[in-house]
């Protein structure tokens, strides 16, 4: 695969919680994971999912921040959100991983690509990764991500579920 990713906090969470944070690494020949995101997933409580999981990324994934452009300062996004954007910046060729909305309304306002948790599942779903994508959807939720019932109808289309 010839994409590279950074993500942020929600979809490691939610990938580390559902064990499913391998994905990203399958699906592309770089991801890195900016020191605030890791610095807010290892917040979590110490037996949490997604901090066991970031324990066991493979050396190099968590990098660190530039400098954060006023252009991304100022949508006074969260720590993590400003610093993928960041990061997506000053690396072209990145897809930010992002679910929540400011950010990624942020990312497309910048130009930076970007990708959601859902949109990991799908790519893996046609990479053959997984098997299919409506049973992870309840997982998904379980583990904090809201899905609207309209997207996961749209996601299963997509997935050629439904």
């Amino acid at each position: 695969m010839d994409r590279r990713f950074v993500l942020n906090t929600s979809p490691c969470i939610v990938l580390g919680k559902t064990g499913l944070l391998h994905l990203p690494f399958k699906l592309a020949r770089a991801v890195a994971l900016p020191h605030g995101v890791a610095a807010e997933i290892r917040a979590g409580e110490s037996g949490d999912l997604a901090r066991k999981a970031l324990e066991e990324l493979p050396g190099g994934t968590v990098v660190r921040a530039p400098e954060i452009p006023p252009e991304v300062a100022a949508w006074d996004l969260g720590r993590g959100e400003t610093e993928v954007l960041a990061f997506a910046l000053a690396n072209p060729g990145f897809e930010a991983v992002i679910d929540d909305r400011a950010a990624r309304n942020c990312a497309k306002a910048l130009g930076v690509p970007v990708l959601g948790t859902l949109g990991l599942i799908l790519l893996a779903r046609v990479n053959g990764l997984i098997p299919a994508v409506k049973p992870l959807l309840f997982e998904i939720r379980d583990a904090g991500l809201y899905v609207s019932p309209d997207l996961a109808r749209h996601v299963l289309l997509r997935a050629g579920e439904l």
